[in-house]
C-alpha cells in the first residue's frame, strides 16, 4: 500500500498500518458504547442507507418520499451529500459545495 506524501507516493510501513487499524477499532468501540435509543440508532442506519443510495442518482425522489428521516438543517459545517431538510418547506435539500 502507498501513501501520497509531498508530491511522492511512498510505501506505508507494516507499523502504519497496524496503527491505523488500532485506531479504526478504538473509533468503533467508543461510537458503539455512545448512549443512544433504538430510535436513534434506527435513524442513523436508514440516513446512511438513503445517503449511499442517494449518492448514487441524480434521481432526489427517494430522498422527498423519505424526507422524514433526515434532520432539519441549522447553521453550521457540511460536507459535500449531506442532506437535511428545509426548515420553510420540509423539503431535502442536499449540500453541493
Amino acid at each position: 500500500m502507498k501513501k501520497y506524501v509531498n508530491g511522492q507516493y511512498i510505501e506505508v510501513t507494516a507499523e502504519e498500518i497496524a496503527q491505523a487499524q488500532a485506531e479504526l477499532r478504538e473509533y468503533e468501540i467508543r461510537e458503539m458504547i455512545r448512549p443512544r435509543t433504538i430510535d436513534e440508532g434506527m435513524m442513523e442506519l436508514n440516513r446512511a442507507i438513503l445517503a449511499e443510495k442517494l449518492a448514487d442518482t441524480e434521481d432526489k425522489t427517494l430522498a422527498i418520499a423519505c424526507m422524514a428521516f433526515f434532520e432539519p438543517w441549522t447553521p453550521g459545517k457540511y460536507a459535500v451529500g449531506d442532506i437535511r431538510t428545509d426548515p420553510e418547506t420540509g423539503y431535502p435539500r442536499e449540500c453541493m459545495t
